[in-house]
């Protein structure tokens, strides 16, 4: 017997696709419940690189800023910058399991936690803001399935035989890992429903990029790659996931008048990934007035009469979800002139939301700044006492 996977043939019965849904922040529509790690780190942070330095940034609260757990440093308007480039590593999530939405019908694509960390950069020109990076999202295989893992961390942390994806198999139900070919682990719809009470929805972090261009409707601003990747396919349309712990280098720039390019490279590791996408943003270019900024957040969605919202407009909830171990090696904006600046002192400034500013020290642990722009960020929400 043969498995077909959107009409390829690998090993054994084939498989159907789980639709798509609606878009909503950080997480476009798919197209074409975690327990908390143990506690510490399980991997090596990249060491900032520079020689140590104190938290001398500016600070301001941002009264219109509010539903995200976030450290934002950003830089002063000029015109003499055209992007921002940083070396990183990507925390250590662990989310409250009281805090899961379990979506049916059109809204089951959104099941998963309340809590999705981010990392990402992003910046301002004429009024008009960007935002790109990697957000914690469903991890879907190359053929656009939904999948699910068996580790404890609600990631299957690069390993495909702790990737699960549904299947059919000679007419019946079916459960198959991610390794080449594909191992059955289930068969049947008794099987494959006790199999996946053992399971949990699959994250990973994920590209996404925001504009803001007043001409495309509000619910389009949000972008993704799409779920499947096809054979061939250009890196802006190649799905791709990036992983806690792992090593990486992000750029966004202003690449010509009108257009933006964001840049996701893997660092040390055997597997190579570069993610890139261009996108059109009216108002930026070269020479244009703009400030940049990094960020490393908590965002948060709420349920509201039977349905998940963006919490923007509600404020932040207490949570038990942690983002632990993510570090800046350096972070630096790029200079029109082809020079570095690296993202430290008196022209930058720490940016605080309105609900989050009086818990800020409690909420997030700051340690190793360096002059390069490096610094350790671990966000924990929980360790404030209300």
């Amino acid at each position: 017997m043969t498995i077909q996977i959107q009409g390829r043939s690998l090993i054994h019965p084939h498989t159907s696709v789980e639709a798509g849904a609606a878009p909503h922040p950080k997480e476009a529509p798919p197209h074409a419940a975690a327990t908390p790690a143990p506690a510490g780190d399980s991997f090596e942070v990249q060491g900032a690189v520079g020689h140590p330095v104190k938290d001398h940034f500016g600070s301001r609260v941002d009264p219109h800023a509010k539903g995200a757990y976030f450290r934002k440093v950003e830089s002063d308007p000029s015109t003499q910058h055209r992007g921002i480039s940083g070396k990183g590593t990507l925390p250590q999530v662990s989310t409250d399991p009281s805090r899961q939405f379990h979506g049916t019908g059109a809204t089951a694509w959104q099941t998963g936690p309340l809590e999705r960390p981010s990392v990402y950069m992003g910046g301002r020109a004429n009024g008009k803001e960007v935002d790109a990076g990697l957000t914690w999202d469903r991890v879907y295989d190359s053929h656009g399935q939904p999948t699910f893992t068996d580790d404890p961390r609600g990631s299957d942390m690069r390993d495909p035989s702790h990737r699960f994806a549904r299947a059919n198999v000679g007419g019946q139900p079916a459960l198959v890992d991610g390794n080449t070919p594909p191992r059955v682990v289930a068969r049947g719809a008794a099987e494959v429903d006790a199999k996946l009470k053992t399971l949990r929805e699959n994250f990973a972090f994920r590209p996404f990029w925001r504009d803001t261009n007043p001409d495309t409707p509000a619910d389009k601003h949000w972008h993704n790659p799409p779920t499947r990747t096809e054979p061939g396919a250009a890196a802006e349309a190649s799905n791709q996931y990036f992983y806690p712990g792992e090593h990486f280098t992000m750029t966004l720039q202003a690449q010509a008048p009108g257009e933006v390019r964001m840049d996701i490279r893997l660092e040390g590791s055997k597997e190579h990934q570069h993610f890139t996408t261009r996108f059109h943003q009216e108002g930026w270019g070269p020479g244009k007035e703009a400030s940049f900024k990094r960020v490393n957040s908590v965002d948060q969605f709420l349920v509201r009469g039977g349905e998940r919202v963006g919490a923007e407009k509600f404020g932040v909830e207490p949570t038990k979800t942690t983002a632990t171990g993510g570090s800046w090696e350096e972070v630096s904006l790029l200079r029109t002139s082809g020079e570095r600046q690296p993202m430290t002192g008196a022209h930058f400034t720490t940016v605080k939301g309105q609900d989050t500013a009086a818990h800020y020290a409690e909420i997030f642990g700051i340690s190793g700044s360096t002059d390069r722009g490096g610094e350790r960020v671990d966000i924990h929400p929980g360790s404030i006492h209300r």
